[in-house]
């Protein structure tokens, strides 16, 4: 159906209801503070909506539609990487652009005249950026608590090469469960060799041992060595 065949009013309430679920996004960020709030957001959920409408006024099938889409993902992918700047060794706004990219396809959602989509979009989108905020940010100030103590470790397992997968797997759930380890960096090779950087909170390194003990009690691990980068 084009543009052309929908009932009168049908085109308006699209595009309000792209508008409406724009603004209740933007409304979160720009609660927060954030480099794009409401007119952004409502705008680009708008326009998402708008060219999808357009793609409908001009054709019969839905070949423009999907080609359309396609666009807008694109064209949102420049607009969200305008909105990340570089602080230090750090990128900011990259949750604002993934934002962004929602409200696209939000608005495209809406354009569509998927209402019940769009809605169900945009509560996900709101409710995710506050609860996994809080979240996210609780992670963060743990591991820059682990870090600043300056408590670094290189840990080297030697194994046969079938199970590194699996050991590496093993290695990375353990440490995730504890309070005071965090993994700087963690490569394997095809020798069947894995070795990973972490940082500890427990001087005594009683939490190392145990990820160590446990590790040798679940797998089949030829050797296993730890050095502290610190004392090198």
């Amino acid at each position: 159906m084009n543009i052309g065949e929908l009932a009168i009013g049908q085109f308006e309430h699209r595009l309000l209801l792209a508008f409406v679920a724009g603004t209740i996004i933007g409304m979160e960020r720009q609660w927060k503070h954030k480099i794009a709030g409401v007119k952004t957001n409502a705008l680009v959920a708008g326009g998402a909506a708008l060219f999808v409408l357009i793609a409908e006024k001009i054709t019969v099938d839905g070949s423009a539609v999907s080609r359309i889409a396609a666009n807008i993902i694109t064209g949102v992918g420049f607009l969200g990487a305008g909105v990340m700047m570089k602080n230090g060794t750090n990128i900011v706004g990259i949750n604002t652009a993934a934002t962004i990219w929602c409200s696209a396809a939000v608005g495209a959602l809406a354009g569509l005249g998927f209402w019940y989509e769009s809605l169900v979009g945009t509560f996900f989108v709101v409710i995710g950026n506050i609860i996994l905020q809080p979240l996210g940010t609780k992670i963060e100030a743990k591991i820059n608590r682990i870090q600043q103590t300056g408590n670094r470790y290189q840990l080297t397992l030697y194994m046969d090469k079938e199970i590194v997968n699996e050991v590496k797997e093993t290695l990375v759930n353990l440490i995730h469960e504890t309070e005071t380890l965090h993994i700087a960096s963690l490569q394997s090779n095809s020798n069947g060799e894995i070795i990973a950087e972490i940082n500890s909170l427990d001087k005594r390194q009683s939490d190392l041992n145990e990820i160590v003990e446990n590790i040798q009690q679940k797998h089949a691990i030829q050797s296993i060595r730890w050095v502290d980068l610190k004392s090198e």
